[in-house]
């Protein structure tokens, strides 16, 4: 098997195939859902073939799933690239939309980084910076 599915897609892939794990991938990335016993009729999961939503819910019933939003990149290039887009002094929501990944995920990668300390340029400044000698 590839290095194209991580987590609890990887399980699902090894069993019930690459398709069916893309096809969850694309109906259901970045969310944490759990399987229904039966096929629903509505919800990201409904976006899904028949056939494979019935496999899905005959195969893992009642089983909580993170399903990521894409494949891993290689280790450090995305807190690399969170990193120069933080820089650049974009919000947490606009670099997680910029990259494909959660809010979550850039705050995790940013941790020990005040970036919501930063000052608005558009807020005025309640005290002088400078200190009085």
């Amino acid at each position: 098997m590839s290095d194209e599915f991580s987590g609890d897609l990887a399980d699902v892939a090894a069993v019930l195939g690459a398709e069916v794990a893309r096809a969850l991938r694309a109906a259901c990335g970045g969310l944490e859902i759990v399987i229904p016993e039966t096929p629903p009729t509505s919800g990201p999961l409904a976006e899904l073939p028949r056939e494979m939503l019935e496999q899905l819910c005959a195969t893992f019933p009642r089983d909580r799933l993170y399903i990521a939003k894409g494949t891993c990149p290689r280790p450090g290039e995305t807190r690399r690239r969170v990193q120069c887009l933080a820089d650049d002094g974009l919000t947490t929501q606009q670099i997680a939309r910029r990259l494909g990944i959660t809010d979550r995920q850039v705050r995790r990668h940013l941790s020990g980084r005040a970036i919501a300390q930063r000052p608005d340029p558009r807020q005025l400044r309640l005290f002088d910076d400078k200190k009085s000698a």
